[in-house]
C-alpha cells in the first residue's frame, strides 16, 4: 500500500487563492521592475538597477510560491494546467490595472 501524499491543514480553496494572490503579486513586480510601469505608478525617482533587481526577485519567488501551492493541491499535471490559468488571469488582472487604475499597484510592497 503507497504512502498517503502529505498535505497542508488547509482547503484546497484557501490554498489555490492564496495561489492565485502570489501569481499577482508577483506579476506586479514583474511589471514595476520596469521603468516604464513604474513611471505609471510611483512618482518617485525611476528605481536604481538594485531595486529593480530586488523586484523581479520578488516577482520570481511569488510565481515560483505560486507554482509550489498549486503543486500541494493537486497532481503534477493538473497543477501545471491551473498554475498557467493563474498566471494568465494574473497577467490580464495586472494588464488591466495598468490601463486604468495604475496606482492600485501601489499597495505592493517594493522595499527600501
Amino acid at each position: 500500500m503507497a504512502a498517503k501524499a502529505w498535505r497542508p491543514p488547509v482547503s484546497e480553496g484557501a490554498l489555490l487563492t492564496l495561489a492565485l494572490l502570489c501569481s499577482a503579486a508577483g506579476a506586479g513586480w514583474m511589471a514595476l521592475a520596469m521603468e516604464t510601469h513604474w513611471k505609471q505608478v510611483h512618482t518617485a525617482p525611476v528605481p536604481d538597477r538594485g531595486k529593480a533587481r530586488l523586484l523581479r526577485v520578488l516577482g520570481g519567488l511569488a510565481l515560483s510560491a505560486s507554482l509550489g501551492l498549486c503543486l500541494s493541491v493537486d497532481h503534477p499535471s493538473m497543477a501545471a494546467l491551473v498554475w498557467i490559468m493563474t498566471l494568465a488571469a494574473s497577467a490580464l488582472l495586472i494588464a488591466l490595472t495598468l490601463a486604468w487604475r495604475p496606482r492600485l499597484l501601489r499597495v505592493l510592497p517594493v522595499g527600501a
